[in-house]
């Protein structure tokens, strides 16, 4: 078995897809995709930042690529081919980017949103344990409410709980190395809660959620089409607007689940409504009666 991964921001506009393949992963196209597989070898090629090969409406790919959508083409129509190829592109929703395509053709259930790739529960756990460097201050009840916040405030999303641990090390790196200084296990979890890290109602959790790329998406939107998506997410026919609601999905900000469109994560759902609504303070528990939402 071969693992390839190789990013297309590495491909200047002046040079082809076979040429910086080759210097950068230090083997040949021909070899890695002909040669390796003749050879008895399962190749898997990881390609990150793709839609740098897509095409930009009628116009060709911005670089040499058609050998790399060739081949790819050629993969498709034959599933007994020992090359696998993952892809991995992102959008933006600006009006530039609105009209990317790839120039072949995938069925759509060989292509997965970014909720299909969202960590599930045991992942969580995983990545928590392995990189949250408060990890040992927690004891076993302590940990699954750790988790289950962290779950909650990303919705899975591999960027977001990324983004959350490395803010809360940032944390626990300012305290210092006294386990007295440290932030208590109820702390940890009030942080991810109240989304406030150094002082009461600071945002800092929020904010660094929102300046990822993964969200940030949402900040291009113009005003009609914040009504547009505040319509959709209110229940309106999404095919009264197919072609927007398509936008949407295509750049994560929305998710189809079950038939019906929701935001791809809480914090999504979040800076939506304080893009609408203005800036609110959080609560830390979720009012699950009348009388404590009157309350």
């Amino acid at each position: 078995m071969a693992v390839i991964n190789f990013s297309a921001l590495a491909i200047p506009d002046d040079s082809t897809f076979e040429e910086v393949f080759k210097t950068r992963c230090e083997i040949g196209w021909s070899e890695a995709t002909l040669h390796l597989p003749k050879a008895g070898y399962k190749v898997y090629l990881v390609l990150d930042e793709t839609q740098v090969l897509f095409k930009n409406g009628n116009s060709s790919p911005k670089c040499k690529s058609s050998g790399f959508w060739e081949l790819v083409k050629y993969f498709l129509s034959d599933a007994h081919h020992n090359v696998r190829v993952l892809m991995f592109a992102a959008y933006g929703s600006r009006v530039e980017r609105s009209s990317l395509a790839t120039p072949i053709h995938f069925e759509k259930q060989i292509v997965l949103g970014s909720d299909k790739l969202n960590f599930s529960h045991a992942e969580v756990v995983e990545y928590v344990t392995k990189w949250f460097k408060g990890v040992d201050g927690l004891s076993s009840p302590e940990m699954e409410a750790f988790c289950a916040n962290v779950e909650e405030l990303t919705g899975g999303h591999v960027g977001l709980c990324t983004t959350v641990i490395h803010a809360l090390n940032e944390v626990y790196a300012s305290r210092g190395k006294s386990v007295i200084d440290l932030p208590s296990p109820a702390e940890w979890i009030r942080m991810l809660q109240s989304g406030s890290l150094y002082r009461t109602n600071d945002n800092a959790l929020f904010e660094a959620m929102t300046s990822t790329r993964a969200v940030e998406v949402l900040k291009d939107l113009k005003s009609d089409e914040l009504d547009r998506l505040e319509r959709i997410a209110y229940g309106a026919d999404p095919h009264c607007d197919a072609v927007f609601v398509e936008q949407c999905l295509r750049t994560g900000i929305l998710v189809e689940t079950e038939r019906q469109l929701v935001f791809s994560s809480p914090v999504m759902w979040r800076l939506f409504v304080r893009m609408r609504v203005g800036q609110t303070v959080r609560a830390l528990h979720v009012p699950k009666t009348l009388p404590e939402m009157i309350a």
